[in-house]
């Protein structure tokens, strides 16, 4: 990360500013809700954001804190990206970019069929990546990293929810293949171990269905 793109992540807005732009945080600039705050749509300094508006408590203030550490740090085009925070006596607001494709609750809720990725499983493991890998996103030199990553991705978007991975199961797998790959294999970017120890959130390394580099095509590996 370059020192513009680290300054213009750290931007810091007024909250006056922030306040006009949602006319005072006003129900017809409400983009949704959560345990944890509310989030507005505004536009500042020319450019359409959403404003995220944290709940009031000691811990969700920590968590905001932590938050914005993190999000700091990081800078995707497939990421919804920190574009800076206002500080007040009242509130600290996290100002990020705005999608206009809709909430997650609206796309989950909306009556259309959500997309079915299964028949992408088949595919990967007789090793036919090109028919759904677009190398643009992650343009990874290792073959079996890019067949491993593929077989993870197509199992979190399993159709039958009970048959998805948890979180903490993802993190050691992608922990594990990690540590069993050379670095420069992932050409140039983070591999997921340094991502998780970034976040600050450590994963113990424990025997998951790839506990050690595999044989040929790994057609074996998360496989079920």
């Amino acid at each position: 990360m370059g020192p513009g793109t680290q300054r213009r992540l750290s931007a810091e807005f007024n909250y006056s500013d922030i306040e006009a732009a949602t006319n005072g945080f006003s129900d017809q600039k409400l983009l949704g809700k959560g345990s944890h705050g509310c989030v507005y749509k505004a536009v500042l300094r020319g450019r359409h954001v959403a404003v995220k508006k944290p709940s009031k408590g000691f811990e969700i203030g920590q968590e905001v804190d932590n938050e914005i550490e993190i999000l700091s740090k990081i800078h995707s085009p497939r990421l919804v990206n920190l574009l800076g925070f206002a500080n007040d006596t009242k509130d600290r607001l996290l100002v990020v970019e705005f999608m206009s494709n809709g909430t997650l609750y609206d796309i989950l809720h909306s009556n259309s069929r959500p997309p079915n990725w299964d028949w992408a499983i088949p595919l990967i493991k007789k090793g036919k990546l090109a028919a759904i890998y677009d190398p643009r996103t992650f343009p990874l030199k290792d073959p079996m990293i890019r067949k491993q990553l593929a077989l993870i991705a197509s199992k979190c978007v399993r159709s039958c929810r009970e048959r998805r991975p948890a979180m903490k199961e993802v993190v050691d797998w992608l922990t594990t293949l990690s540590k069993l790959v050379p670095l420069h294999s992932w050409n140039g970017l983070n591999n997921p171990c340094m991502m998780v120890e970034t976040m600050g959130r450590p994963v113990e390394l424990r025997n998951t269905r790839f506990g050690s580099r595999p044989q040929g095509d790994g057609e074996e590996n998360l496989n079920e």
